[in-house]
């Protein structure tokens, strides 16, 4: 396992399922990242859509979880970036670029939370809102927010032909994302 030293000193490893974003829509997206006040943005490399948090478990669980993954039989899809958001709870706020609906996320979604729950795993919270997370802001000004989501446009696509259980290490500059495996899609 490559995982970080501080991770396998607690015998548990804090994890997640992930589409890793191209370079390309990185690319795009941080060039987003721009025009608001007292917001850390989300560096470009740890840009990702988040298919589901599973939390921590504990590492000898985790060959069990990336076997149930490993007969995963998926098929590639588009998706496409159409809009910039915000999600608001005061005093905070997370900015995110949204996704169109998508059946093949949808699919994929429910194929790998299936294989999740053959790995024993049990989920309560089943909400999804597929989008990439490009900043976090502590005291947020939601009119700042409106002004700077009416002002900016963003429209790209990509193809997903993987995704990756991501191990997850929080820093004080920041989560420190592993991907452990990836999974190809047909």
């Amino acid at each position: 396992m490559n995982f970080l030293p501080e991770i396998t000193k607690n015998k548990t490893v804090r994890i997640l399922l992930a589409i890793e974003l191209p370079d390309s829509i990185k690319d795009i997206l941080a060039a987003q990242q721009k025009d608001l006040k007292q917001i850390r943005w989300v560096s470009r490399n740890n840009m990702h859509i988040t298919l589901r948090f599973i939390g921590e478990v504990p590492q000898k669980q985790l060959p069990v979880i990336k076997s149930s993954l490993a007969d995963f039989q998926g098929y590639g899809f588009n998706l496409r970036i159409n809009r910039l958001g915000f999600f608001y709870r005061k005093p905070q706020a997370v900015v995110w670029a949204g996704l169109e609906k998508s059946e093949g996320l949808n699919k994929l979604k429910e194929q790998s939370d299936t294989a999740l729950s053959q790995a024993g795993l049990e989920f309560y919270d089943n909400r999804f809102s597929p989008h990439i997370t490009l900043g976090r802001m502590k005291e947020a000004d939601v009119q700042e927010l409106k002004t700077f989501v009416s002002n900016s446009a963003v429209t790209t696509e990509f193809w997903v032909e993987s995704f990756a259980l991501v191990s997850s290490i929080l820093l004080p500059e920041g989560p420190k994302y592993t991907a452990e495996k990836r999974y190809r899609l047909l």
